[in-house]
């Protein structure tokens, strides 16, 4: 099964229990990833949608609604899967929408500090297909700490590290691997009260910009627009195990 699911989305948490996840389903601003995982024993629900001009999966054709599921696995280590369904594209099982999956990890291998940066590793799209894959190095440094709020910087480098499709028929492990972020990347984070957050990033492609916010303590919303103008959003539920 062809993994283009590098939009499993649009969610990101905002209350501490939950880090941002969005992206591949890890800890994520909008696109890009950040130096946070899933707590311990913490799991994230989610869905979203994409609009078909930003969509990386059938890209300009038809949108893209993704479901995921984050659990926080290990203290640093965080852990997620998913599939994206993209009504009106053909699949593979005879019905008339596509369904695809992805796995990625994210761990987090320094926490932040008075004066050095979070720094996590991770890899999205690692199994299968990959044709969205990418490998990452990120960091992520609260620049500004007030009573009610805070802004927090992050960047980091994605790589185009793997070469070969990961568990498929030999004859298709040499087929091109696409990859979503190769390159530089990086974004601010204004949170407010934990409960708010507006957000900016550079996705290695292009400028996209989001508000989340908390329904409740458990319940999550996003609205984005990438390329600062194409729309995407969604729902995600937080909670312990």
């Amino acid at each position: 099964m062809k993994n283009f699911l590098f939009l499993l989305t649009l969610l990101s948490p905002v209350a501490q229990a939950f880090p941002g996840v969005w992206g591949s389903g890890t800890s994520s601003l909008i696109n890009i990833p950040v130096a946070r995982v899933m707590y311990s024993q913490k799991i994230t629900v989610g869905a979203g949608y994409i609009d078909n001009r930003v969509a990386y999966l059938t890209n300009g054709r038809f949108d893209n609604f993704p479901l995921y599921i984050t659990i926080g696995y290990l203290p640093r280590l965080e852990f997620s899967a998913g599939v994206v369904f993209v009504p009106g594209e053909k699949s593979y099982d005879g019905s008339n929408t596509y369904k695809d999956g992805v796995v990625s990890l994210q761990f987090l291998a320094f926490k932040e500090g008075r004066f050095l940066p979070a720094i996590a590793l991770g890899a999205r799209d690692i199994y299968s297909f990959i044709l969205l894959n990418t490998s990452y190095i990120v960091a992520s440094k609260t620049l500004v700490r007030k009573t009610f709020s805070r802004l927090v910087l992050h960047w980091g480098y994605a790589g185009d590290i793997f070469d070969q499709h990961v568990g498929v028929l030999p004859q298709d492990r040499n087929l091109p691997v696409g990859h979503t972020l190769v390159g530089m990347f990086g974004g601010i984070e204004i949170k407010w009260l934990d409960s708010l957050s507006y957000m900016m990033e550079f996705d290695t492609q292009k400028i996209n910009t989001g508000i989340r916010f908390k329904l409740n303590e458990n319940v999550e919303c996003e609205f984005d627009l990438f390329n600062m103008s194409n729309f995407g959003g969604g729902f995600q539920i937080n909670f312990g195990l």
